[in-house]
């Protein structure tokens, strides 16, 4: 044993050491596998693991080798692998993204399973078999792109993988399955196949049933060649500057640009004081303009149904109350300049991108909050704005604070839930909003 910050040992052919927090594995030949009888040697120290490096020559990643290393976020595996054991990373929620290099044949059941920092997946050429439970209960993973090579996918591969909106297929004849991991996937998912593909997907059994299938030209020339995840953050924006360029441009490409932007951004969030305190900031001002548009929201309504029982409103026939909030963009002041950025994004131009992607797509800026009450003459009621949305509450962030702790005390409304997960919008982009329209607005209706 060395001193207190190494620890090391040997497993079969391999040799491992612990220094501080970063666990690295080197030798020639397997890894053996590891169960509740036979832990890993480093099974004490799971907690402090962050980062695990394979080096070249080691031939496996034996079952349950990082089972509920849950501080885990950065791992290197080598070509050599060529099976990544049962369980393997199993329970590894802090990881949120994964290089699975091209020598890998097999993923073993529920490898990767209860991971749920991960947001895309790529499975590389050479995977013949993905084991049940591989992926199972992923559920921030947004995008997996599954290769040619693959034969077999077991039925539960993919189960409860409920954010799935990605699925990208580069074979131009559909893979034949004996069942369909994605079942429960295919009202929402969007199935990606090459150009000139799209039929026969349509006709071929289990493929046919997803709803929304799109081809795309950019597979060979793109995805493949060029995968998003390996750019970097400054590459990426270049890229996507580019693509918004083209006035004809795939707005489905957009989005899912925008998508990997986030997620290479929050890789590289820091919680530190100043930015949990914007955060605070921003999630009490949503809270804030939140009320206080319910509240102006109920005061319009008991006017106009005032006016409409004293017969003023004639010629109309009814009305409606409608209440908006959200973010815009109207030019660099309304992106705050803060001086201890790392990342190297260019906020302001991408501020602007992410507004003309929503008016563009939704013909409106990015709406966090739209709620409407319409008048019925016939009840001639007084309707009122419930604010139960408003309401500090759990809206599934769990994995959220597991990622990051520190923000644990943030007043998550709805409406703040709304710009953290259902938007394009990094938490980085989120301190820096300096621009917030909230709006509520009557529209008397006439009917001739």
């Amino acid at each position: 044993m060395a001193n207190e910050l190494e620890i090391n040992g040997c497993i079969g052919a391999l040799i491992w050491s612990l220094n501080e927090n970063t666990l690295t594995i080197k030798g020639v030949g397997a890894m053996p596998d590891f169960n509740t009888s036979t832990d890993a040697p480093w099974d004490s120290y799971r907690k402090t693991i962050i980062k695990v490096i394979i080096e070249e020559g080691v031939t496996n990643i034996g079952a349950g080798a990082f089972f509920a290393c849950y501080n885990l976020t950065s791992v290197t595996i080598p070509d050599s692998v060529t099976k990544i054991g049962g369980t393997a990373f199993s329970g590894c929620s802090s990881l949120t993204s994964l290089t699975i290099p091209d020598g890998v044949i097999v993923i073993d059941f529920a490898a990767f399973c209860f991971c749920t920092g991960l947001r895309f997946i790529t499975i590389p050429d050479n995977v013949r078999r993905i084991e049940d439970s591989a992926f199972t209960h992923c559920t921030r993973l947004t995008t997996v792109t599954i290769s040619n090579s693959v034969t077999n996918t077991e039925k539960w591969a993919f189960v409860d993988c409920t954010n799935l909106q990605h699925l990208y297929l580069p074979s131009e004849n559909p893979p034949a399955m004996s069942h369909n991991p994605f079942k429960k996937m295919i009202d929402t998912c969007i199935l990606h196949v090459p150009i000139d593909s799209k039929k026969k997907y349509e006709q071929a059994e289990w493929w046919k049933d997803f709803k929304n299938i799109q081809e795309h030209d950019y597979f060979e020339d793109y995805l493949f060649t060029h995968p998003i995840e390996k750019m970097t953050l400054p590459e990426l924006e270049q890229s996507l500057e580019t693509l918004v360029s083209d006035k004809n441009a795939d707005r489905d490409k957009i989005d899912y640009y925008l998508s990997q932007r986030k997620e290479k951004l929050e890789n590289m969030f820091e919680c530190t004081p100043e930015n949990v305190e914007r955060l605070h900031f921003m999630a009490n001002l949503i809270k804030e303009r939140t009320t206080m548009l319910y509240e102006k929201g109920n005061q319009l309504y008991e006017q106009m149904y005032k006016l409409w029982k004293d017969g003023q409103n004639k010629p109309f026939v009814d009305f409606y109350i409608e209440l908006s909030l959200q973010i815009s963009f109207n030019d660099e002041t309304s992106i705050l300049h803060l001086d201890d950025d790392k990342t190297g994004s260019n906020y302001v131009r991408m501020a602007e991108i992410l507004d003309d992607f929503y008016f563009d797509t939704y013909n409106r800026s990015n709406l966090i909050l739209h709620n409407r009450i319409d008048f019925d003459a016939e009840k001639q009621k007084i309707f009122k704005f419930v604010d139960h949305d408003s309401k500090t509450d759990n809206w599934g962030e769990s994995d959220f604070f597991d990622l990051f702790p520190e923000l644990q005390k943030l007043p998550i409304v709805h409406e703040f839930h709304n710009l953290l997960f259902h938007t394009h919008y990094a938490l980085q982009d989120i301190i820096r909003i300096n621009d917030v329209w909230s709006e509520a607005k009557v529209v008397w209706q006439h009917y001739q």
